[in-house]
């Protein structure tokens, strides 16, 4: 039961349930820029489908690369800017772990996700099989 139930929701996170999406589409990105790049903070928002319906909020680990030309007016340090996110769909649309609300892109964690859940789904289906075997072999006896 709980197998099945973590299989479940390993499907709705990845998005490979019916009705759903494996990818989120990045619409905004906003930087913080303090004047030292490792001190450099973005956030980006988005959309991604689940469950048949549309959901849009934050999405974590989008990489904004430096050159994406910043929107006017254009922010002081310290001061959330907006960044024009480039039209090519391999950065606008992405791999993502997605709930309503949050949806993440990091792509360590996407795979990871992913890899799990086929492991769990064989680590359920091979004594599923095994004991249904094993069930039709025994002889019915009066």
């Amino acid at each position: 039961m709980i197998g099945g139930l973590a299989i479940v929701g390993g499907l709705a996170i990845t998005g490979v349930a019916p009705g759903d999406s494996s990818r989120a589409t990045i619409e905004h990105c906003y930087v913080m820029d303090s004047g030292h790049p490792e001190t450099r903070s973005t956030k980006c928002t988005g959309h991604w489908s689940r469950f048949g319906a549309t959901f849009t909020g934050e999405i974590l680990g989008v990489e904004v690369v430096p050159f994406w030309p910043a929107i006017p007016p254009y922010a002081g340090a310290g001061e959330w800017g907006e960044v024009a996110v480039p039209d090519d769909d391999t950065v606008r649309v992405v791999p993502a772990l997605a709930v309503p609300g949050l949806a993440t892109v990091t792509p360590w964690m996407v795979w990871t996700v992913r890899v799990a859940l086929v492991v769990e789904a064989v680590f359920w289906t091979v004594p599923l099989v095994h004991l249904v075997r094993s069930r039709r072999r025994k002889p019915v006896t009066a």
